[in-house]
């Protein structure tokens, strides 16, 4: 019997590992590190690595089905080619293929030591071959990689939700949102990861962020399978939703940093019977700014949540609730006083939903707002703060709008302060804002960066010691966003660095900018991400195919958002985290797209050389290198 040897004498044996989740790579214990680029060589080492010893023949008849006679052949050269050009022995001698024992493959790995890879790696790092695709006509090959990753994603599944399991309390936050995180995005489908991100998120204090997972979970479910979360999820929601609520009735003001102007320009609007509109992105605090002036002024503080836009009415149904518990604890409410906000509870109750459609029903509503209002305020003039109102349902914000145009006439002992996101505004809002700017009565208040000065009297008045190019790195890094600077300098203070940043939570907050926007918008903003400084709305033109006052018009969205600035990204942080959300595959044949638009426009070399090379065209990438090199 004779066999195709295909080791050649001058074949080196070392020992090495073999990557085959993520990005395909072979590993020597020296330090070499040598990408594996051909898709047949990467499919049969899966194979051999999870299926076990495989015949040349039948190796032979996968990867070259139409080639007869000359498939053997074929294989015996592809495996002699890969071991030269990785200097190593990788494969055993004779008629079935095997890996050499020195050889080590990561999908071998125990389950325990492919969840932490997650940390490193995250779902896309983890999937089997990820930006390989074998060519056309390898039917049953291309069948086996689709099933193999399949289960290899359904192995990691069950790995995270076994250590889930295992780990119970005594867990790291950062780990734990990190690997729920890549739950999720293993298997969008399953409730127990968007569970474990809730949990975590509140024990971190993040409750918002918490029951914006909920919405993702719920929509996921809805739009995929046409089902609403499971009995489990939603007493979690639950849970968090009546702690939330606790929270902003018992919790004290968070520290506020630089926020003397625009409590100032609050406090005047309402001295001058003024409406007041505080607006930003996520992360820019405007809550801890009205939370700050309710507590100092005395006034009504309110927090709208997502759930409030689920059904009619909600909104108003959910102030009311918390109004009553205000008159039931003061011990001087009258009876029928009480009586007649719990009939306009009733009113609010779904049931009763069809009865409201009316303009008289309305004028009601409006009439039975303003007497629970002037039972709950103070014995002065009061005013009304309003937050997150983009979560509003419509029917609800249809009858804070009558209350609030003419609140001068119906209540003249109350002001309001709303806040919202401009992005997340649907057309009432939209609306209302412009009937108060005709009248004359908004003041738009819109909180500023946190400046280097101001961090720096903060952390001088803490006794932090943090060296000032580190500061002002995180400003740098964070564009001064009130929420996502607090995190970096934690960072620094725990680690003194800023090593591991961004860190989930500061992901989840900095994507709900760009997840404000049109999908056009989204597509064009990671496009930037891709193209760096080389972007431009002419590269996005050509590119994307709109027209160039379409691409401003979406530059002017992303603006909005707090996505961009005039000149691009507003900050170098948000535009790492949509570079990094943009899957790998994708964002390898985008910097290609980008490498061809620089190319018709006469880039320089080092543009092309980068963008081409991140296109895993090495051969342009090389060209380009040279011409550096020469000073072509």
């Amino acid at each position: 019997m004779s066999h195709d040897s295909p080791v050649s004498e001058d074949v080196v044996e070392r020992s090495a590992l073999l990557r085959l989740l993520g990005e395909a790579e072979c590993r020597c214990d020296d330090g070499t590190v040598t990408r594996i680029t051909d898709a047949r060589v990467a499919t049969l080492l899966a194979m051999v690595a999870l299926e076990g010893g495989m015949p040349r023949t039948r190796a032979a008849d996968l990867f070259w089905p139409q080639s007869g006679s000359n498939a053997r052949t074929n294989l015996r050269v592809l495996l002699h080619r890969t071991q030269k050009t990785f200097d190593l022995k990788l494969f055993t001698s004779g008629d079935v293929i095997e890996l050499a024992p020195h050889i080590r493959v990561d999908v071998q790995a125990p389950d325990h030591a492919l969840v932490m890879n997650c940390l490193t790696a995250g779902a896309a790092g983890l999937r089997l071959l990820s930006s390989l695709e074998l060519p056309e006509g390898l039917t049953e090959a291309a069948q086996w990689l689709a099933t193999a990753r399949g289960q290899m994603e359904q192995r990691l599944t069950r790995s995270l939700i076994a250590w889930f399991e295992r780990a119970g309390e005594a867990v790291d936050l950062s780990q734990s949102m990190a690997l729920a995180e890549t739950l999720i995005s293993l298997n969008p489908l399953s409730e127990v990861g968007y569970q474990e991100l809730m949990k975590a998120l509140v024990a971190k204090g993040d409750r918002s962020a918490a029951l914006a997972v909920f919405e993702r979970c719920r929509k996921e479910l809805q739009e995929q399978l046409g089902t609403h979360p499971s009995r489990t999820t939603v007493e979690l929601h639950r849970q968090i939703l009546r702690s939330r609520a606790e929270g902003q009735q018992l919790a004290q003001t968070g520290r506020l940093i630089q926020r003397e102007t625009e409590i100032e320009q609050i406090t005047q609007a309402i001295s001058r019977r003024r409406v007041v509109i505080v607006e930003g992105p996520s992360g820019m605090g405007k809550s801890a700014l009205l939370r700050h002036v309710a507590q100092e002024r005395g006034d009504l503080y309110w927090r709208i949540t997502e759930q409030d836009s689920s059904r009619p009415f909600a909104s108003l149904h959910r102030i009311t609730l918390h109004l009553m518990e205000r008159l039931r604890s003061q011990p001087d409410h009258l009876p029928e006083s009480l009586a007649k906000a719990e009939r306009f509870l009733e009113r609010l109750d779904p049931a009763h939903h069809g009865e409201l459609a009316s303009p008289a029903s309305t004028r009601s509503l409006l009439e039975s707002a303003i007497h629970i209002i002037e039972l709950s305020r103070p014995e002065r003039s009061t005013a009304i703060l309003v937050d997150d109102l983009h979560l509003c349902d419509d029917e609800s914000l249809d009858v804070l709008s009558v209350l609030i145009t003419e609140s001068a006439a119906l209540m003249p002992w109350c002001d309001f302060v709303l806040a919202y996101r401009p992005m997340r505004a649907r057309r009432r809002l939209r609306a209302l804002c412009e009937k108060l700017a005709a009248s004359g009565r908004l003041k738009l208040v819109q909180p500023a960066a946190l400046t280097n000065a101001s961090v720096q009297r903060m952390l001088n008045e803490d006794g932090s010691v943090l060296p000032q190019p580190l500061v002002e790195e995180a400003i740098r890094l964070s564009g001064g966003t009130p929420a996502i600077l607090m995190g970096l300098l934690q960072a620094c203070q725990d680690q003194g660095s800023l090593v591991g940043v961004p860190t989930p939570a500061m992901r989840s907050l900095l994507l709900q900018r760009l997840g404000s926007c049109s999908s056009t918008a989204e597509g064009v903003a990671r496009l930037a991400s891709v193209a760096g400084e080389s972007f431009s709305v002419r590269m996005a033109s050509d590119i994307t195919g709109l027209s160039s006052w379409r691409v401003a018009e979406k530059w002017n969205e992303l603006l909005l958002a707090g996505v961009f600035d005039a000149k691009g990204f507003a900050f170098p942080l948000l535009e790492t985290v949509v570079y990094e959300s943009v899957p790998e595959t994708v964002r390898q044949f985008m910097h290609g797209e980008v490498a061809a638009v620089l190319e018709r426009h006469g880039a320089t070399p080092v543009e092309l050389a980068h963008h081409w090379r991140m296109a895993a065209d090495m051969a342009r990438a090389a060209d380009y290198e040279r011409r550096i090199a020469t000073g072509g």
